[in-house]
């Protein structure tokens, strides 16, 4: 942001808001899913979470990367964080759902994932600004992990199970002999 968008280190300190819409839309996603899910059912109270949290992520960085505001950058970037922090408190359900039978390795294996991506998008970041000399590029690509993200709910069910009991030949499989 200093770079960026020419923020002073006492206007990096706005930068604490970012923290405060991320914990509103963790709560808003819950109070949301509750909703949906009394509404429509267990499918639309978390799919349609995690599609709108990480399109609206993806619409956000969007803006953020063509707005020439600083304050604007940072409002957009902290919408963005919201829309990221809404999707979260539909993951860790939706690994319980899709795999009762080991949730833990599920979710285990779900943060892991997460993990890795957040230390590559890291690394990514600079090297992209480094080498373009942008620190707007780095957003876009941003944009169309985001979107991929939001794409991806579509094909998630949290209705069915991962390796359901009506596959008695997987469940053999996997215990230990």
């Amino acid at each position: 942001m200093v770079r960026a968008r020419n923020f002073s280190e006492r206007d990096l300190v706005l930068s604490a808001l970012l923290f405060a819409f991320g914990a509103c839309a963790n709560v808003a996603s819950g109070v949301t899913s509750d909703f949906l899910l009394k509404r429509t059912g267990l499918k639309a109270a978390r799919c349609r979470i995690g599609m709108i949290g990480f399109a609206c992520a993806a619409l956000f960085v969007l803006l953020a990367a063509v707005t020439s505001s600083k304050y604007g950058t940072l409002l957009l970037l902290c919408l963005s964080y919201g829309g990221i922090c809404f999707t979260q408190p539909m993951v860790f359900p939706t690994c319980i759902e899709v795999a009762r039978k080991f949730p833990g390795s599920m979710t285990g294996a779900q943060n892991a994932t997460n993990q890795l991506g957040s230390f590559l998008s890291g690394v990514l970041f600079g090297y992209v600004a480094k080498v373009s000399g942008s620190y707007d590029r780095p957003l876009i690509l941003m944009v169309l992990v985001l979107g991929f993200g939001a794409l991806l709910w579509l094909k998630i069910d949290p209705t069915q199970e991962l390796a359901p009991d009506e596959q008695p030949e997987l469940a053999e499989a996997c215990r230990p002999s």
